[in-house]
């Protein structure tokens, strides 16, 4: 465990004391005024960053102004459902497209204005557009948290609705289960300096209003495993996420699909996007996992 990484934890623990996650704050918190999101000026500065309606919600495209495109990354950024896509998210995006890959980002909506449903509808048209724009270039999925599930429920409506299926996935730290029954969880709980289950729980049930848990629309664990892309998860153990992670990567080994599971040691949830050495090398690792789709 890096110093950076050490640091890293011991903040956030402190925030997380600080804030305390009571039924009340979190509700507060889920229920705020949401920002728009929007690239940051440097981003515009230093790519091409175009945007675009898709189904009545804003989804932008992000490539290098000096290197040559030739392939293209859906990109589903995490935040439990609740949370406006982040400075970390947009610094891994520049990263991507700094690589040669086109980034699509399609900013879909939050909880508790918007649900799964919604997300569904606009993110299966997001892909089918880029699929027309992009015939016969290689298009993966990436998403971290939140995201992460989402790349994964869209991988397999993507079978559902007989469209290609994406060349790779890649999930970091994904919540592929919202129920989070998983029995392993709270032991690994204690280690997680920046997750709680009371925040999850409600975050999914915003999200999830009228839905189980453990519907395969929302919880893609539960869903068909099988035939999936070439998939990496690069997890910490540290994450609240971490035991789930473990069982999907056993439960689509055991439907025959390909998934690699990248873990660091003491790691935190979403590790690939802090400014730590291990972050940098996991970030290393996906674009050359991108490049070899």
């Amino acid at each position: 465990m890096s110093i950076q990484m050490k640091a890293l934890s011991a903040l956030l623990r402190f925030q997380t004391y600080r804030r305390g996650d009571t039924a009340a704050s979190v509700r507060a918190y889920i229920n705020r005024t949401k920002i728009a999101a929007t690239p940051p000026a440097d981003l515009r500065e230093t790519h091409i960053v175009t945007q675009r309606l898709v189904a009545g919600f804003p989804t932008y495209r992000v490539i290098s102004r000096t290197t040559r495109t030739d392939s293209t990354v859906l990109y589903l950024y995490g935040g439990g459902y609740v949370s406006e896509i982040g400075p970390g998210h947009w610094t891994l995006i520049s990263q991507l497209a700094d690589a040669g890959i086109q980034v699509e980002v399609p900013i879909y909506g939050l909880a508790p204005r918007y649900d799964h449903h919604d997300a569904y509808e606009f993110l299966t048209a997001v892909y089918q557009r880029v699929l027309a724009e992009n015939p016969g270039q290689p298009i993966s999925f990436v998403g971290d948290s939140a995201g992460g599930g989402l790349a994964l429920v869209l991988a397999q409506a993507a079978a559902k609705l007989q469209l290609p299926p994406p060349d790779r996935l890649i999930l970091i730290s994904p919540w592929v289960d919202l129920s989070l029954s998983n029995p392993r969880i709270g032991p690994v709980e204690r280690r997680d300096p920046w997750l709680s289950r009371i925040t999850l729980d409600m975050a999914a049930r915003a999200w999830a209003p009228n839905t189980m848990l453990t519907h395969s629309s929302v919880s893609p664990i539960y869903g068909d495993l099988s035939n999936l892309a070439p998939t990496d998860i690069h997890i910490g153990t540290h994450d609240l996420l971490y035991p789930d992670a473990i069982r999907f990567q056993e439960l689509a080994a055991a439907a025959g699909s390909e998934v690699r599971l990248h873990t660091c040691p003491s790691g935190l949830h979403i590790f690939p996007l802090t400014p730590t050495p291990e972050g940098r090398a996991a970030t290393r690792d996906i674009i050359e996992s991108l490049q070899i789709a």
